[in-house]
Formats: structure tokens, sequence, C-alpha cells
């Protein structure tokens, strides 16, 4: 399979076999964002569902007893996917770490919190592409790099095929978090 991400310089020059970037109008733009249109809307509408779920592990974490309060949804919503991941994987690793009974989750937890974070990485490239931006009609400029050597563009190819393959890098995010989610909380309250 070829390579999905292309890191590239400034001028463009260093793309493996890729020969010059597409300058495209408005309204290729417009097509080539329409054909991706349902996928890239499943991605986004994936992702929330796995941060309502993730919600829901940091609220059980706050209030365990599950006497939900005002409290634990303004903190919740004060908070980036990225932080509510931190608090519920250090929420589990207080116990995890420091429990003999809880050693066989070591692994899954850790499976876990790279797949979270794979996910929000995944969100991330759909949500601020520059879909205007295309080489070849196929890869999309997803991030621009500042580095002590010059500006680098990241273009990433966006095929029906990613696409899948990225849906359901989320779906495996969400049902491996409400698994682990369960099974932490059964052995607590055992």
């Amino acid at each position: 399979m070829r390579n999905r991400k292309l890191e590239s310089d400034f001028q463009l020059t260093e793309i493996f076999e890729i020969e010059t970037e597409s300058v495209i109008s408005d309204d290729e733009a417009t097509d080539i964002f329409i054909q991706r249109l349902h996928d890239i809307g499943w991605i986004i509408m994936l992702f929330n569902a796995l941060e309502g779920a993730v919600n829901s592990a940091v609220d059980k974490a706050l209030d365990p007893q599950e006497r939900r309060s005002e409290i634990n949804h303004l903190l919740i919503s004060e908070m980036n996917f990225s932080a509510k991941v931190s608090f519920i994987i250090r929420h589990y690793g207080m116990l995890i770490y420091n429990d003999n009974r809880f050693e066989e989750l070591i692994a899954e937890m850790e499976i876990l919190e790279k797949k979270l974070r794979d996910a929000g990485t995944v969100r991330n490239i759909y949500a601020h592409a520059n879909y205007g931006a295309t080489i070849n009609e196929k890869y999309i400029q997803v991030k621009t790099k500042a580095k002590r050597n010059g500006v680098f563009y990241d273009y990433m190819r966006f095929e029906k095929e990613d696409v899948k393959s990225d849906q359901e890098l989320i779906i495996k995010a969400r049902e491996s978090l409400e698994n682990f989610n369960e099974k932490f909380w059964n052995k607590i309250f055992m």
C-alpha cells in the first residue's frame, strides 16, 4: 500500500512520486469536498459519540455512586478531548498501578489510551484539513509546521478505504473504552 501521509517543504520539492500541487478553483475544491462529505461527516459523528462515552467515563470517575451533579458537567464542558482522556487514564491508573487486584488491566489500559489518542488525532486531521489545498486530488493538506529549517506541510490521502479505516479506528476506540470501563467498575464494586 502506498504511503498515506506525505510531508513536503514549502516549495513542495520533497513530495514522493507526486509532481506538483494542484492549484484548484473553488468549484473544483467543492467537487472534491462533496465526494468526501458523507464519509467525513461520519468521522465527526463517530468521534462525537466517542467523546460522549469519554464524558460518561469522566462523569462516573468524578462520582462513582452516580449522583450526577451540575459541577461534574461544568468541569467536563471545560475540558478538551485530550484532557478528558488524560483524566480517565490517570483515574484508572491510580488504582490499576497501586492495587495488585487490577494488575491484569495494565496492558489493556495502555492500549485503550493509545486508541483514544489516535482517535483524537484522526478527528483533528479531518476537522482541520485544508480541503482547498490538494495534490493530485487525493492528498489533502492537513497540517502546517514551522521548523528550524523551514515550513513544512503534511498531506494525507483521503480515499474511500482510508476514510473507512479511520471510521473503524474511532468505532473500535469507543468499544474499547466501554468494555474497559465496564471491567474496571465491575472490579471496583465486586
